[in-house]
Parts: C-alpha cells; sequence; structure tokens
C-alpha cells in the first residue's frame, strides 16, 4: 500500500517500487494501472497466490491508501540457497503501515554476526525448534548452503473469494518435525488468521517469532498482545492452542541474542522493534496452534 518493495530475501524494502514499474510494463494493462495509481489501466485482482512460485498476496482493495490499506504476503519458497534466508512459511503483514517484519537484507559479509542473524531463522516470522533456527548454513568456502529437504517447501492448497482468502504451505526444514501454515484473510470480519499445524516424531521445545515493526507499541494481554501505533490500537492477536504455552515479549533493545529486535532494511546498523515469542512443549504427533488477528 505504501509502494515499497517488500522485504524479501536480499532485497531492501525501498519506495521505488511503484516509480520502477515503469521501466518493465510492456504492455500489461494491470501494471499500467498501478503505476498511474488507477488513472488507466486495468484493476489486478486484490489476491494473488503464485503456486509454483511459492508466494501468496492478499490486500484488502487496490483503492485503499496507505493510512488505511491492509496488505500481507505469505512465502513457502524455496528453489536454491542464492540470496536465500531462512524464512520458510514466514508471513509480513501491513495494516495502516508495517506490522509484521523480518530483519530484511544487512550486508554479504556472512562471517559477521548481525549479517548471520539477519538472514536466519531468528530474523524472520517463522518455526524455532529447541531453540534453533533453520539450517541455513554456512560452509567453509562462506556460501550458503540448505539440507536437501528444504525444497520441498511449497504451496499445498489454496483458494480465491470475494470476502475470504487462503493459502497452505509445508516446510520440513528441522529433521523431526513438519509444520503447515495456514493464512487465511477475512475481509468481512477484518480479521487474519495464522493456523500452525506441527507434526513431530519426538517430543521437542518450539517457538513461534513475530517481529513488529519500529514505532508500533505491543502491550501483552492474557492470550495474546494488542498493538497500538500513535496511541491507536491497530490490532490485536490472541493466541489460540489446546497445548500449553507462554508468551514473550521483548521491546527495543531488551534483547539478548539470539533473541534480538534488529531490523536491518539494506542497512549496517539496525533499527529496533519488538519481538513476540510463542513458547510450547511440542509432544510427538500433532500440536495445533492458532493466531487470530483482529484488525481495526
Amino acid at each position: 500500500p505504501d509502494g515499497s518493495w517488500p522485504s524479501l530475501g536480499d532485497s531492501a524494502q525501498n519506495p521505488n517500487a511503484v516509480s520502477s514499474i515503469k521501466n518493465i510494463m510492456y504492455d500489461n494493462t494491470e501494471l499500467q494501472y498501478i503505476q498511474s495509481n488507477g488513472k488507466s489501466g486495468t484493476c489486478p485482482s486484490s489476491d494473488k497466490v503464485f503456486e509454483d512460485g511459492g508466494y501468496a498476496i492478499f490486500r484488502s482493495s487496490w483503492s485503499d491508501s496507505a493510512n488505511e490499506g491492509t496488505w500481507m504476503l505469505f512465502n513457502a519458497a524455496t528453489h536454491s540457497s542464492t540470496h536465500k534466508h531462512g524464512d520458510d512459511l514466514e508471513v509480513i503483514l501491513y495494516h495502516k503501515g508495517d506490522l509484521f517484519v523480518e530483519a530484511g537484507k544487512r550486508n554479504y559479509n556472512y562471517s559477521d554476526e548481525m549479517t548471520a542473524w539477519s538472514y536466519s531463522g531468528y530474523g524472520h516470522n517463522v518455526l524455532l525448534i529447541d531453540g534453533e533456527s533453520y539450517p541455513v548454513k554456512i560452509g567453509a568456502n562462506g556460501f550458503q548452503s540448505i539440507y536437501p529437504d528444504a525444497l520441498k517447501t511449497g504451496i499445498t492448497d489454496y483458494e480465491i473469494g470475494e470476502s475470504i482468502s487462503s493459502v497452505t504451505g509445508f516446510e520440513c526444514r528441522f529433521k523431526d518435525v513438519e509444520q503447515t501454515r495456514e493464512l487465511t484473510y477475512n475481509r468481512t470480519d477484518n480479521t487474519v488468521t495464522i493456523d500452525d499445524t506441527l507434526e513431530a516424531s519426538k517430543s521437542y521445545d518450539g517457538t513461534l517469532l513475530w517481529h513488529i515493526a519500529e514505532g508500533v507499541d505491543v502491550v501483552e494481554t492474557s492470550s495474546g498482545w494488542d498493538f497500538f501505533r500513535d496511541d491507536e490500537l491497530i490490532a490485536s492477536m490472541t493466541i489460540l492452542s489446546d497445548t500449553e504455552f507462554h508468551l514473550e515479549t521483548i521491546r527495543g533493545k531488551e534483547g539478548s541474542y539470539p533473541y534480538m529486535t534488529w531490523i536491518f532494511n539494506g542497512e549496517d546498523s539496525p533499527s529496533y522493534g519488538s519481538l513476540l515469542k510463542i513458547n510450547f512443549d511440542g509432544n510427538s504427533g500433532k500440536t495445533e496452534i492458532t493466531a487470530l488477528i483482529q484488525l481495526y
């Protein structure tokens, strides 16, 4: 909604997305609509799933301004280790401004602790197992390497509707735990639901991470969090599960490595947001955790 590129992999969230489209428009009338801010061309669909690519994008409306629009991106895409971050099944959420974000790109000095963190799972909205992030590793030659099972990540199902759209993805980056995540956007109720289903062959300590944008105030509740921007309540997040869980909130510079709130966005020095942790005891078999987000 604010005309910027999403922060995916080694892409920085810069503001020139719309202006640069004119250089690649060809005769695409939907791109013309976007570049002209609706003055010409054909209005695109509000929701789009790129099944083979592994991305889904849902938005409230192309007519919504940056100050009122809702937009979300679901990422289930591992095709190689090139520019790849530990972000499988990540959800990025924009509502009246950035809300759920990620660490973003820093630089290519992979031996630097902060850079290694920025592309690891610790810097993304993903699952940790026994305190460990995705196996996005650095080999002896300095290049990233991934496990072959990472390439199984992908979108398994989706449905696009006028009022409700959903997408489901799968990843098996951890040896003993497989994760399925379903993202559902309900325009009528103005809700976003994120359902995580974990199938495990052993017991484990699980953690779901959510990175919150700079400038968003986070207030912990009995079952989740409220989010404020400029003293306005913009969203509430409620965690639901039959599994016992514990919520943890890290704000600004409170964190201790590797649980940091850093946001780099192409810069070497970070800004600071907040980090939400949902800690739970995962048993062998199935574990289900739902995050219900009410948007205001």
